[in-house]
Protein backbone atom coordinates (compact mmCIF):
# COMPACT_ATOMS: atom_id res chain seq x y z
CA UNK A 1 0.00 0.00 0.00
CA UNK A 2 1.49 3.22 -0.72
CA UNK A 3 1.41 5.91 1.67
CA UNK A 4 -0.10 9.32 1.28
CA UNK A 5 2.42 11.88 0.30
CA UNK A 6 1.26 15.98 0.41
CA UNK A 7 0.96 17.71 -2.98
CA UNK A 8 3.25 21.09 -3.59
CA UNK A 9 3.17 21.57 -6.78
CA UNK A 10 0.99 24.78 -7.80
CA UNK A 11 0.33 25.95 -4.44
CA UNK A 12 0.68 28.74 -2.29
CA UNK A 13 0.86 27.86 1.37
CA UNK A 14 0.95 30.15 4.15
CA UNK A 15 1.19 28.90 7.71
CA UNK A 16 -0.88 31.67 9.95
CA UNK A 17 -0.62 30.86 13.13
CA UNK A 18 -1.72 27.35 14.50
CA UNK A 19 -3.59 27.30 10.27
CA UNK A 20 -2.27 26.41 6.86
CA UNK A 21 -3.71 28.23 4.18
CA UNK A 22 -3.25 26.98 1.04
CA UNK A 23 -4.68 28.13 -2.64
CA UNK A 24 -4.27 26.15 -5.15
CA UNK A 25 -3.38 28.08 -8.58
CA UNK A 26 -4.45 25.04 -10.99
CA UNK A 27 -7.89 24.84 -9.26
CA UNK A 28 -8.02 28.54 -8.29
CA UNK A 29 -9.91 27.14 -4.65
CA UNK A 30 -8.41 28.03 -1.36
CA UNK A 31 -8.31 25.90 2.03
CA UNK A 32 -7.82 26.86 5.58
CA UNK A 33 -6.12 23.75 7.50
CA UNK A 34 -6.43 23.43 11.00
CA UNK A 35 -3.64 22.87 13.29
CA UNK A 36 -4.31 18.77 12.78
CA UNK A 37 -5.20 18.72 9.46
CA UNK A 38 -1.87 21.06 9.10
CA UNK A 39 -0.07 18.41 11.15
CA UNK A 40 -1.30 15.53 9.17
CA UNK A 41 -0.44 17.37 5.34
CA UNK A 42 2.71 18.46 6.81
CA UNK A 43 3.89 14.43 7.65
CA UNK A 44 2.49 13.12 4.46
CA UNK A 45 5.68 12.06 2.62
CA UNK A 46 5.18 8.66 1.73
CA UNK A 47 6.73 7.18 4.81
CA UNK A 48 4.54 8.15 7.79
CA UNK A 49 1.86 5.73 7.80
CA UNK A 50 -1.39 7.01 9.86
CA UNK A 51 -0.10 5.09 13.29
CA UNK A 52 3.03 7.50 13.37
CA UNK A 53 0.50 10.08 12.44
CA UNK A 54 -1.49 9.51 15.44
CA UNK A 55 1.51 9.74 17.73
CA UNK A 56 2.56 13.29 16.03
CA UNK A 57 -1.31 14.46 16.86
CA UNK A 58 -1.07 12.75 20.26
CA UNK A 59 2.11 14.47 21.33
CA UNK A 60 1.71 17.94 19.97
CA UNK A 61 -1.94 18.47 20.03
CA UNK A 62 -3.03 16.21 22.72
CA UNK A 63 -5.49 14.23 20.49
CA UNK A 64 -6.15 10.80 21.30
CA UNK A 65 -3.65 8.22 19.51
CA UNK A 66 -6.08 6.86 17.05
CA UNK A 67 -5.28 6.39 13.68
CA UNK A 68 -9.03 7.16 12.41
CA UNK A 69 -8.88 10.84 13.19
CA UNK A 70 -5.81 10.64 11.04
CA UNK A 71 -8.13 8.72 8.59
CA UNK A 72 -10.48 11.57 9.05
CA UNK A 73 -8.05 14.33 7.89
CA UNK A 74 -6.38 12.04 5.34
CA UNK A 75 -10.05 11.91 3.57
CA UNK A 76 -10.41 15.96 3.88
CA UNK A 77 -6.98 16.55 2.37
CA UNK A 78 -7.75 13.88 -0.48
CA UNK A 79 -11.18 15.64 -1.05
CA UNK A 80 -9.32 18.78 -1.51
CA UNK A 81 -7.11 17.40 -3.81
CA UNK A 82 -3.97 18.20 -1.53
CA UNK A 83 -2.39 14.83 -2.49
CA UNK A 84 -0.05 13.87 -4.82
CA UNK A 85 -2.44 10.31 -5.45
CA UNK A 86 -5.83 9.60 -4.36
CA UNK A 87 -5.70 7.44 -0.93
CA UNK A 88 -6.46 3.82 -1.25
CA UNK A 89 -9.50 2.34 -0.36
CA UNK A 90 -7.60 0.68 3.13
CA UNK A 91 -6.98 4.07 4.03
CA UNK A 92 -10.47 5.67 3.62
CA UNK A 93 -12.09 2.14 4.47
CA UNK A 94 -13.02 3.55 8.27
CA UNK A 95 -14.41 6.88 7.12
CA UNK A 96 -15.37 8.22 9.95
CA UNK A 97 -17.58 11.44 10.46
CA UNK A 98 -16.06 14.05 13.47
CA UNK A 99 -19.54 13.31 15.23
CA UNK A 100 -19.07 9.28 15.08
CA UNK A 101 -15.58 9.86 16.39
CA UNK A 102 -16.58 12.33 19.31
CA UNK A 103 -19.31 9.60 20.17
CA UNK A 104 -16.55 6.56 19.90
CA UNK A 105 -14.02 9.03 21.88
CA UNK A 106 -16.82 10.14 24.42
CA UNK A 107 -15.04 13.26 24.43
CA UNK A 108 -16.77 16.41 23.60
CA UNK A 109 -14.24 19.01 24.00
CA UNK A 110 -12.10 17.64 21.47
CA UNK A 111 -14.23 18.50 18.32
CA UNK A 112 -12.01 21.82 17.81
CA UNK A 113 -8.89 19.92 17.52
CA UNK A 114 -10.53 17.55 14.95
CA UNK A 115 -8.54 17.54 11.64
CA UNK A 116 -10.80 20.33 9.25
CA UNK A 117 -9.85 21.25 5.84
CA UNK A 118 -12.35 24.10 4.70
CA UNK A 119 -12.50 24.90 1.04
CA UNK A 120 -13.20 28.27 -0.45
CA UNK A 121 -13.87 28.87 -4.00
CA UNK A 122 -11.79 31.58 -5.70
CA UNK A 123 -12.11 33.17 -8.79
CA UNK A 124 -9.75 33.13 -11.72
CA UNK A 125 -7.40 36.38 -12.61
CA UNK A 126 -9.74 37.16 -15.24
CA UNK A 127 -12.85 37.57 -13.27
CA UNK A 128 -11.21 39.34 -10.50
CA UNK A 129 -10.98 42.52 -12.38
CA UNK A 130 -8.42 45.16 -11.26
CA UNK A 131 -7.68 45.03 -7.09
CA UNK A 132 -7.25 48.77 -5.19
CA UNK A 133 -5.76 48.42 -1.68
CA UNK A 134 -9.16 49.81 -0.38
CA UNK A 135 -10.83 47.46 1.27
CA UNK A 136 -8.93 47.14 5.11
CA UNK A 137 -5.81 47.14 3.64
CA UNK A 138 -3.70 48.93 6.30
CA UNK A 139 -0.61 48.21 6.32
CA UNK A 140 -0.82 44.96 8.24
CA UNK A 141 -0.22 41.11 6.18
CA UNK A 142 -3.70 39.72 6.92
CA UNK A 143 -3.92 37.67 3.51
CA UNK A 144 -7.24 38.77 3.08
CA UNK A 145 -9.24 39.44 -0.09
CA UNK A 146 -8.61 43.21 -1.09
CA UNK A 147 -10.25 45.41 -3.55
CA UNK A 148 -13.71 45.09 -5.12
CA UNK A 149 -15.37 41.66 -5.02
CA UNK A 150 -14.12 38.34 -6.36
CA UNK A 151 -11.05 40.01 -5.97
CA UNK A 152 -7.79 37.58 -6.37
CA UNK A 153 -5.27 39.49 -4.42
CA UNK A 154 -4.36 39.75 -1.37
CA UNK A 155 -3.41 42.46 1.46
CA UNK A 156 0.41 42.22 1.80
CA UNK A 157 2.15 45.27 3.52
CA UNK A 158 -0.48 47.68 2.77
CA UNK A 159 -0.92 46.69 -0.61
CA UNK A 160 -2.91 44.03 -2.80
CA UNK A 161 -0.47 42.06 -4.51
CA UNK A 162 -1.22 38.57 -6.12
CA UNK A 163 -1.55 35.46 -4.13
CA UNK A 164 0.86 33.92 -6.27
CA UNK A 165 4.06 36.78 -5.05
CA UNK A 166 6.45 35.25 -2.32
CA UNK A 167 6.46 35.77 1.38
CA UNK A 168 5.67 39.39 2.53
CA UNK A 169 8.61 41.10 3.15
Amino acid sequence: MTLPRARNDHLVIKRVADETLVYDLQRHRAYCLNAAAGLIWSHCDGQTDADQMAAVLQSELGLPRDEDVVRLGLAGLDKAHLLVERLAPPLLAARYSRRKFLVKAGVVGLAVLLPTVISIVSPTAAQAGTCVAANGCAGINNFLPCGPPNCTKICCLGKCRNISEPECV
